[in-house]
């Protein structure tokens, strides 16, 4: 339905890479939750969104295995 309104799909409470992976596959571009990253106060959020997640290799490869299965 969001697609077909052209809106944005954010999806929540994201705190494991099988979900990440299933996110992905369904065309879920952006999420957030506990796997990204606990609360934060401001002034670490820069820092946070300036590095490179060290998960993201980990979500790509899960969403391979499961492709073959």
């Amino acid at each position: 339905l969001a697609r077909a309104l052209n809106l944005e799909i954010v999806a929540e409470g994201v705190e494991m890479v099988e979900h990440a992976a299933s996110l992905r596959r369904l065309g879920c571009r952006a999420a957030r939750g506990f796997l990204f990253a606990k609360p934060l106060p401001a002034v670490e959020i820069d820092e946070l969104v300036t590095q490179e997640f060290p998960f993201a290799a980990q979500v790509q490869a899960s969403s391979e295995v499961n492709a073959q299965l």
